[in-house]
């Protein structure tokens, strides 16, 4: 495979679209099978299952599966470059009833101008201070976000690539049913190379390093919160965690000399478990002053990730986190804080990942590391360009200090308002008087919102 810029693409290529990217350019599937998001183009919230022979469209996002698409169009020729210019073409001209439309806004004019300490308070304090957010690395999408996230109460990380590094190493292999480590790691290997997912990483790395020649594989799934399927030599593998091992019908085995604080990663065929991959993922340096900051600032913390109890319960002890829980699917993520925000909590999310998607729409906020998929950075409110999770305070805190700047805006151009329009009215301020003190309120609002702009996360 060769990496290029999107712009490199050329009609004809072939191009590889994994699990949460988004499809580089129009085409036609031929090869693999998966779920696609076109709502970016056609509205439609549905996934649609694309298969081979079918047509793609650059720009809509893979959800679980992996493509070899044949471009068809590229660059001005694309479908969301045609669309972008009928909108822009919509937008140049100009109805015959916008000349109604001008004559009667003349006489709203002077309205407007004496609403005019009103209507800014709230966008110029909205304005900067996203603006100082987005100087700081954190992205907000809109001020309902603001709004939301200045009144969250309870944030939950996910674990692997929030907290932790999301650059796991595999420590340990452990060998069953007579197998050998190069045999079940170049399995494991092929079958994961198609997958996004950290741990997918590792295990590639793992036989990377070992000097083991990764092979090929076929009709991969992926699973999402579980692991990945794949065919390899005619023989169907499964490698994913302990749920996914005792859903295909098969036994977990306990063995005594692993780490309880590593993640567990098993190998099975068909009928047996063939080894389990113990892999360790650092903690993240900033993580536990992250949590230390939302504590003071009266929320929260709370761990809920798809890996064991035992890993999940390690990390939330080294970052002094009291509630944890661990084995939990990505639908189970999603209830969870569902049943916490039906109870009256405000709920914010933190991930990185597909298998995250689900809990970010679900949450008031949902906060997405700038390192993860596709997915979660459009599912997610906010999205922290950089992989802090400092950032996830910084953010709350940036709409706390705009909502105040908002009501304080708002409290000094009412003040004004009350007091001098009738005045005004009844005579008592000259026209020049009052158009100078309307004048001098515009500027205070504007003077006020912009000491946000000195604003920076607490790093």
């Amino acid at each position: 495979l060769e990496e290029r810029p999107i712009a490199g693409v050329r009609i004809g290529d072939v191009v590889v679209c994994r699990p949460g990217s988004r499809v580089a350019e129009d085409g036609r599937e031929n090869q693999g099978e998966a779920e696609v998001d076109e709502s970016l183009i056609t509205g439609e919230s549905v996934a649609l299952l694309k298969s081979q022979g079918d047509t793609v469209t650059g720009g809509s996002i893979n959800i679980n599966g992996m493509l070899e698409i044949d471009t068809l169009a590229v660059g001005e020729d694309s479908t969301l470059q045609r669309i972008v210019r009928l909108v822009e073409s919509a937008q140049l001209g100009k109805a015959r009833v916008q000349s109604l439309v001008d004559r009667i806004t003349v006489w709203f004019v002077p309205l407007v101008l004496i609403l005019a300490g009103i209507r800014l308070a709230t966008p110029t304090a909205s304005m900067t201070g996203t603006g100082a957010a987005a100087r700081a690395g954190i992205l907000i999408r809109d001020v309902s976000t603001l709004e939301e996230a200045q009144v969250l109460k309870r944030i939950v990380f996910d674990k692997t690539g929030t907290l932790t590094l999301g650059q796991p190493r595999v420590r340990q292999i452990t060998t069953l049913a007579g197998t050998d480590e190069p045999g079940v790691l170049e399995i494991a290997a092929a079958i994961q190379q198609n997958s996004e997912h950290p741990l997918a990483r590792a295990l590639c790395a793992a036989a990377n390093e070992r000097g083991i020649s990764t092979g090929l594989s076929e009709g991969f799934v992926n699973r999402v919160g579980q692991g990945v399927e794949g065919r390899v030599a005619g023989t169907d593998y499964l490698c994913g965690n302990d749920a996914m091992v005792r859903e295909f019908g098969l036994m977990v085995p306990s063995i005594q000399d692993l780490n309880e604080t590593d993640t567990k990663v098993w190998l099975a065929d068909s009928t047996q478990v063939l080894a389990v991959f113990s892999i360790h993922d650092a903690l993240r340096t900033e993580a536990a002053e992250a949590v230390r900051q939302l504590e003071r600032m009266h929320i929260e913390p709370v761990i809920v990730s798809g890996d064991a109890q035992a890993a999940v319960r390690s990390v939330a002890d080294d970052v002094g986190i009291v509630e944890a829980h661990g084995g939990v699917s990505p639908e189970g993520k999603a209830q969870l804080i569902s049943d916490w925000i039906e109870g009256g909590i405000p709920v914010g999310m933190v991930g990185d990942g597909v298998n995250d998607s689900p809990a970010l729409a679900v949450a008031n906020v949902g906060f997405a590391m700038g390192s993860g998929t596709d997915v979660a950075m459009e599912t997610a409110a906010i999205t922290l360009m950089r992989a802090d999770p400092r950032l996830v305070p910084g953010a709350i805190d940036a709409s706390r200090r705009t909502f105040r700047k908002i009501k304080q805006n708002l409290f000094w151009a009412f003040v004004y308002n009350i007091v001098a329009m009738p005045l005004a009215m009844s005579g008592a301020l000259t026209p020049t008087i009052a158009g100078a003190a309307m004048a001098l309120s515009s500027v205070s609002v504007v003077a006020n919102s912009l000491l946000l702009r000195s604003w920076r996360p607490d790093l």
